[in-house]
């Protein structure tokens, strides 16, 4: 099954079924000539370089492979809030009352929301991020570009040649699938996109990926069942011009992976922890699941990739937590049960995928090795979502950074939490999280006598934040009938 015919047309690749690629270029973007850019890119879509989601379907098996020479780049095109102010499809001056944008957080934009919690902060951010937020080189859109490394090349030299002096290029962030043993793992040596929504009626049902519930198309797509929390438009969706599109998030993760592997060592050396925990187990309980990708709630004393003998993860995504307010397996403070509670409150099926995203990310750099250690890598983080304070900002603000989610105490993310900077509270100082280890027989700890986690054997553990932001946006990626709208304005 997939979206009917009209929204296949409507729909930019990227957001839905995604855009093949082993290799990804974010081009950045300011608008020079407004009325010429709005013209240039309509040219664009006109001539089928800006790729639908019924163009994605043909091309996204094509690019997934990086020995094969792919047909041309996979093109998507998202608008900064500036980037829509300066388009003039931003206020209700531009539009009228009630045709605006409707989301608070894209209107403020990605560097507000961490700067003023403190998350982020300028002096890690690199020269075209500072340029930004101090509007020396102001951000206005982001084009998407996917494929080979070849396609992505040409990709970069079509927008420039086709756009030419109505746009100024700032930067291009680039990013490629990692290959070999590594391939299909992030730069900690977690198997990685194991958890994605799959769009109920738009995508196959597949056993090995699909969560224990289904997505509302609308959490991730503007204007259909599931658009903040509404199954149909009460006056709770965004204007009726906005249909097909989604909230773009696009963040440079810095990862040290050196810094993650010797803290994992030290964890689990420290006596006076007494966490029984090998270094990989201890990173396993940081994420929530093993290397492999096997979640830690049904394997919780070793990797089954490790035990060819023993009980082996044949069940795929298709799983929840069998105690929902027990941690004595998986923590708390672990990345999946971080971002993706999932049985965890007992949610009734209309709320249960309201947070959920889809993410479009790629590695960049480096493997790590004691060679390379010193060299920069990490992660070209990407989602979309219909509502950034139901998806991206929820995720991060009131779960992965939020010390008393999911249950009080429970402490902050390991993997990607961040510190508040300046912080004032000893408490928001540091990042921690809270942890179980295994009994003196290499098992899970028993309940007490009172049928309760033995809190005595719960133990605090802190850790430096093992990610730098080095910069990032929040985009709307319309959809393809907004361009000639645009035009038609002129």
């Amino acid at each position: 099954m997939a979206p009917p015919p009209e929204v296949l047309k409507d729909l930019q690749g990227d957001i839905w079924p995604g855009l093949g690629k082993s290799h990804e270029t974010f081009f950045l973007f300011s608008i020079t000539k407004p009325d010429d850019f709005k013209r240039r890119v309509k040219t664009m879509v006109d001539e089928n370089k800006i790729t639908t989601a019924e163009d994605a379907l043909r091309k996204r098996a094509q690019n997934r492979d990086p020995h094969q020479a792919g047909p041309e780049a996979g093109i998507n095109v998202g608008f900064s809030p500036k980037g829509m102010q300066t388009l003039k499809w931003f206020s209700r001056e531009d539009l009228g009352r009630g045709n605006t944008l409707t989301n608070r957080q894209f209107c403020d934009g990605a560097a507000t929301l961490a700067l003023d919690q403190g998350r982020d902060i300028v002096e890690d951010y690199e020269p075209w991020m500072a340029a930004h937020i101090k509007g020396t080189k102001t951000i206005h859109g982001v084009f998407i570009i996917c494929g080979d490394k070849d396609s992505c090349e040409k990709g970069e030299a079509l927008v420039s040649k086709m756009l030419g002096d109505s746009i100024e290029h700032i930067y291009s962030l680039k990013g490629s699938v990692r290959t070999g043993e590594a391939k299909g793992y992030e730069h900690f040596g977690f198997r990685d996109t194991i958890s994605q929504p799959r769009l109920d009626g738009w995508d196959k049902e597949d056993p090995a990926l699909s969560l224990p519930y289904k997505c509302r198309p609308g959490v991730i797509v503007m204007n259909h069942p599931g658009t903040n929390g509404f199954n149909e438009d009460v006056g709770q969706w965004e204007p009726e011009w906005a249909k097909n599109g989604s909230y773009f998030v696009l963040r440079k993760m810095e990862q040290d992976v050196g810094k993650f592997r010797d803290h994992a060592k030290k964890l689990a050396e420290d006596k006076s922890l007494g966490l029984n925990l090998k270094p990989h187990q201890l990173e396993a309980r940081f994420v929530g699941r093993w290397h492999s990708g096997a979640p830690l709630e049904y394997f919780p004393k070793e990797d089954p990739a490790r035990d060819k003998n023993g009980p082996q993860w044949d069940f795929g995504n298709n799983w929840e937590y069998k105690e929902p307010i027990d941690e004595l397996r998986c923590p708390y403070g672990s990345h999946i049960r971080k971002s993706n509670p999932r049985n965890n409150f007992g949610q009734s099926a209309h709320n249960k995928d309201k947070s959920l995203i889809m993410r479009r990310g790629i590695p960049y750099g480096s493997d790590y090795s004691e060679a390379t250690k010193d060299e920069k890598r990490g992660l070209l983080f990407g989602c979309y979502q219909s509502n950034v304070m139901n998806g991206y900002a929820c995720i991060m603000d009131r779960w992965i950074n939020n010390d008393s989610f999911p249950m009080r105490g429970s402490g902050q993310d390991v993997l990607v939490a961040q510190p508040i900077k300046g912080a004032v509270s000893e408490s928001d100082k540091t990042l921690h999280a809270n942890l179980y280890g295994l009994d003196e027989d290499g098992n899970p700890h028993a309940l007490d006598s009172n049928n309760e986690p033995p809190a005595h054997k719960k133990k605090r553990c802190d850790f430096p934040g093992f990610i730098k932001i080095r910069g990032g946006e929040f985009f709307f990626n319309p959809p393809v009938s907004f361009f000639g709208r645009m035009v038609e304005k002129l």
